[in-house]
């Protein structure tokens, strides 16, 4: 049998320890070895260049934009508010003339929105261009001599009606 020159196992760990206490030399300064750089990316972790950089920020002042626009509130043009008006007016003039509460004349009519008119305009409580500002509309007029009783010609001896001025204070 051969003699093989064996170290003892001692020494085997002394040396491999001293290998773990030395810290590796860092990389020589060369022109190859440069610092990591960072770069940015999406969420999904995709490197943005900077074409997409500029259309993301485009993007977001875009839609911060649309936020602050959508604070503000649109006043309604004056045509769409008069349509509004007139279209909800008439549905309350048919259900009032089918209940036997009100004279269909153009004169009651134009009493009642003078008096709605002014009561929204002066800010009075509780009155809005809704059926319960005409109906309460209806009421005080009628029972405080501003409408016409009849449809058609008034006879002689029947006072005319008064008449609600959208300025009346």
């Amino acid at each position: 049998m051969g003699h093989y020159d064996r170290k003892p196992i001692q020494e085997l760990f002394k040396e491999s320890a001293a290998k773990q206490k030395q810290k590796p030399a860092p990389p020589p300064a060369t022109k190859e070895f440069a610092p990591p750089v960072f770069r940015e990316t999406s969420p999904a972790g995709t490197l943005l260049d900077e074409r997409t950089k500029q259309a993301r920020d485009a993007e977001l002042k875009r839609r911060a934009g649309l936020k602050t626009n959508a604070a503000k509130p649109v006043q309604p043009s004056l045509e769409l508010v008069a349509k509004d008006i007139e279209i909800l007016f008439q549905g309350w003039i048919e259900r009032a003339v089918a209940a036997n509460t009100l004279v269909a004349t153009e004169w009651n009519s134009q009493q009642i929105l003078n008096m709605v008119y002014h009561q929204v305009a002066i800010g009075t409580q509780g009155w809005a261009w809704s059926t319960a500002s005409f109906d309460a509309a209806s009421k005080w007029l009628s029972a405080n001599g501003y409408f016409e009783e009849t449809a058609g010609r008034r006879h002689r001896g029947q006072n005319a009606p008064k008449e609600y001025s959208p300025l009346q204070g």
